[in-house]
């Protein structure tokens, strides 16, 4: 028969309040993001203002001849888009009204690399539904076969064999080569190809070379269609070196920059409803918050850069040799600094340091130690480095496998598996040794 008998017992468990977890995911926000935070917040809070700026502020003042001239020369120094550039061809095609409207959507719709990834069936409907207005799928085709006469060649295809082959029209055996093995091209089935053509390899390599000077894609070259402010890099930290001393800092400080503003706290004692108080003493409390949030924020993150240089040093003062990187794991900082490793992960997940030669995302100085025959301590990105470089050097004939890459490595005491060369190798986006082949003469 079971018996139950209750037993008393201890345990330590971990709970993280609901603050906690905001700061930890205001740690996480980059520069961009928290720029938006902040904007919203003091859209929604009437407590959180930003503060004023105490700085003078100095305005030219010009003739409006000036201005307007300055405007122009701005104007003509901006970046043509590939858009655009269509756009200004469309008065050369002497399109009716009706044509016109249809080749304005077909630009505006091509992706990025001015590649038209819908059918004349769906143009034809998302046309009528925007424009409000039905056409036939004939009509788009017969808008499309004029926009073909636009520079570059090749506008409204679908796909880059499509815009290749448009490009080869009066090159039968080139256009052959893409029409029918685009695929063993990417492969570098070469045999394949020469013996399906009736061609030899030489005579393929000529073609090849050839068909290596077509823009790969019609946008090539132009600015993108969409730029968009998240697509840059906006870096959290930066480093200078002044002789033997690098000077680390955060490139922008938003603590000191928001306030409370106090001058609402009458509406909070006036005011009688206990839905409206509630609400005020949340935004109160959210307001006061942030302020700390902010200051706690850039002190976190300056420690742990500060940290981060003393350990790198060497890399720095080499101007970002790789061979100077020394082993760091984020638990290594977490100790030194006395935090969660969770809030170095966070600190300096998708964080960038503008340094002297360049902008490096944090994550790249983070790296695991091995340990050679020869007893020495190396970092993992380090001889990524060394991969890298045996690559680069290769006969491109015939390409280091990654078998090969490991034996190298083992001659100056660096022991991996060919699994672990294949990671280091796709970790730098290099391509397998028969992708890497090329043809010879």
């Amino acid at each position: 028969m079971l018996e139950y008998q209750q037993v008393t017992s201890q345990k330590q468990t971990l709970k993280i309040n609901p603050q906690q977890v905001q700061f930890l995911n205001l740690l996480q926000l980059g520069e961009y993001e928290l720029d938006a935070y902040l904007a919203n917040e003091t859209v929604e809070n009437p407590f959180l203002q930003e503060a004023k700026s105490t700085e003078k502020s100095y305005t030219l003042n010009c003739s409006s001849n000036i201005a307007e001239q300055n405007n122009w020369l701005e104007n003509q120094s901006r970046e043509t888009s590939f858009q655009d550039y269509l756009l200004e061809q469309l008065s050369y095609l002497f399109l009716n009204e009706n044509e016109l409207a249809i080749a304005r959507f077909i630009v505006s719709s091509l992706d990025e690399k001015g590649f038209l990834k819908h059918s004349s069936e769906e143009i034809a409907e998302d046309f009528g539904f925007n424009c409000n207005k039905f056409i036939e799928e004939e009509e788009v085709n017969g808008v499309l076969l004029k926009l073909s006469r636009l520079e570059p060649k090749g506008i409204g295809a679908r796909d880059i064999t499509e815009y290749l082959s448009l490009q080869l029209d009066n090159y039968p055996l080139a256009k052959s080569i893409i029409v029918k093995h685009i695929e063993d091209v990417g492969a570098k089935n070469y045999e394949a190809i020469s013996q399906s053509l009736g061609i030899t390899i030489g005579e393929l390599k000529e073609e090849l070379c050839f068909i290596s000077k077509l823009n790969p894609y019609p946008a090539y070259g132009y600015a993108h269609i969409d730029q968009t402010e998240t697509n840059k890099i906006f870096p959290e930290y930066k480093i200078e070196i002044e002789g033997d001393n690098i000077i680390g800092s955060l490139v922008k400080k938003s603590a000191g920059k928001y306030i409370v503003d106090k001058s609402y706290l009458s509406s909070l004692g006036k005011s009688k409803e206990s839905g409206a108080r509630k609400f005020l003493k949340s935004k109160l409390f959210s307001a006061n918050w942030i302020v700390e949030a902010l200051q706690q924020r850039e002190e976190t993150m300056s420690v742990v850069l500060k940290e981060i240089i003393g350990r790198q040093e060497a890399f720095f003062k080499s101007g970002g040799d790789y061979q100077e990187l020394k082993p760091m794991i984020l638990k290594d900082i977490a100790e030194r600094v006395d935090l969660t490793i969770s809030t170095i992960s966070r600190v300096t997940s998708n964080k960038y340091l503008d340094t002297p030669f360049g902008t490096i995302c944090l994550k790249n100085l983070f790296s695991e130690s091995i340990i050679t025959t020869n007893g020495e301590i190396v970092s993992n990105k380090e001889v990524q480095n060394k991969v890298e470089v045996l690559i680069n050097n290769e006969n491109k004939i015939e390409p280091l496998t990654d078998k090969q890459i490991s034996y190298e490595l083992s001659k100056s005491g660096i022991q991996l598996t060919r699994r672990t060369i294949t990671k280091y190798r796709e970790n730098l986006s290099i391509s397998s040794s028969k992708l890497r082949r090329t043809l010879g003469q």
